[in-house]
């Protein structure tokens, strides 16, 4: 009978510590994730920080949230080759980290993707609009480095 009361107590006990919330910090403590600025308001940053080319509309945001930034070179007139719409998207994707870096972000601890499209509107031989792609660079959080892709 003694070891039961025992055994009662020690489980009435476990109930009451488990009960309880603990106060004490986790292991990994979890920060909230960082607001970005708008997709436009991004942009629009980027674009003050990069020379334009004649040969662009503008620089267009299309997404900008915590950890994922998505821009968009707008050509007006035909690029010349890839060789162009590389450095061009890479002369953005830098400006774009530049701008993060500046504003204390960290893109490759904070895993973050950025990628710079190149594309011109056209009409089509129905007169529908189109969207000639050429190409992205993208930011690789890995080895902290731009790198380029051609659209096939």
């Amino acid at each position: 009978m003694k070891n039961v009361l025992i055994l009662l107590a020690v489980v009435i006990g476990l109930a009451i510590l488990l009960g309880r919330p603990e106060k004490r910090p986790t292991a990994s403590p979890t920060s909230p994730v960082a607001q970005g600025p708008s997709p436009a308001a991004f942009a629009q940053s980027v674009s003050s920080a990069v020379t334009a080319s004649p040969k662009w509309s503008r620089i267009e945001g299309e997404s900008a949230s915590g950890s994922t930034y998505k821009l968009a070179i707008i050509y007006k007139t035909m690029p010349s080759g890839h060789s162009e719409v590389e450095r061009d998207t890479r002369s953005v994707a830098q400006a774009a980290l530049n701008e993060m870096v500046r504003s204390g972000r960290s893109p490759a601890q904070e895993r973050i993707y950025l990628s710079v499209w190149a594309r011109k509107p056209e009409t089509g031989a129905t007169g529908q609009p189109l969207v000639r792609l050429f190409g992205k660079s993208y930011y690789d959080f890995n080895n902290d480095s731009i790198h380029y892709e051609p659209y096939k």
